[in-house]
């Protein structure tokens, strides 16, 4: 079909297309930067993760689609948003799966044990407990590699409640008490947090404690209870 438009006239409409293109494709990549600058070490995702679960998703997708999050991350980060905040143990399990078998997780201590946490604690929730106690090994061995006491001793717990629940008490309670000294003596009370985000505090009154444990069925434990229990608990130790 010919044209009626003058050949000055059609140079102007191919630049201005042109122009538009190029204006629409700066607006795209900087709406992309935007999105994955979250990324940068200042704790932004981290904190969104946990606010916005499904916004991090999204942003994962897209972080994905430009090439500026490698499939292993995104792994990774997935696995964390769906363990914990949004509780969806089989999404987090496939995606801590997929990162657990990727050579740049398995060749970075932090990674590994990040993605170990997450394998040992979805075992011991699902009754895994042979596996819970495999991946608590294997993390403890790579958080003592690279002298992270804490999640060391985070792992030390984990292998102590599983094999509690696999009959194997006395190891069990030697685990756990071996992981309370570490954490005891590493001085980083105040940095504890809950699986809900919630910080450590030690100044909550007594009173809010026993009535958060009644909706659920529970009670503190008086002193002769607590004595009762505790019995024979110091052996082999200095505590009087």
């Amino acid at each position: 079909m010919k044209s009626h438009l003058s050949p000055v006239a059609q140079l102007m409409l191919l630049a201005a297309f042109c122009i538009g293109t190029i204006a629409c494709n700066g607006v795209q990549e900087r709406r992309m930067r935007g999105s994955t600058k979250v990324f940068d070490a200042d704790g932004t995702f981290e904190k969104l993760m946990f606010d916005e679960p499904y916004t991090a998703l999204d942003i994962l997708d897209s972080a994905l689609l430009s090439g500026t999050l490698p499939p292993y991350e995104a792994d990774l980060y997935r696995a964390r948003i769906y363990f914990n905040p949004l509780r969806q143990d089989n999404l987090a399990l496939i995606y801590a799966k997929n990162a657990y078998n990727a050579d740049s997780v398995r060749y970075s201590p932090a990674r590994l044990a990040s993605v170990l946490s997450i394998l040992g604690n979805l075992s011991l929730l699902n009754g895994n407990y042979e596996d819970g106690i495999r991946y608590g090994t294997e993390g403890q061995a790579v958080s003592h590699q690279a002298d992270d006491v804490l999640s060391e001793g985070e792992f030390i717990f984990l292998i102590g409640e599983c094999m509690m629940r696999t009959g194997e008490i006395r190891s069990g309670i030697e685990n756990m008490d071996r992981a309370v000294d570490i954490y005891l003596q590493s001085g980083m009370g105040q940095l504890t947090a809950s699986v809900y985000g919630a910080t450590h505090t030690v100044s909550r009154p007594q009173q809010n404690h026993e009535d958060d444990m009644r909706q659920v069925g529970k009670f503190i434990l008086n002193d002769e209870e607590f004595a009762s229990a505790a019995l024979g608990s110091n052996e082999r130790t200095s505590i009087q």
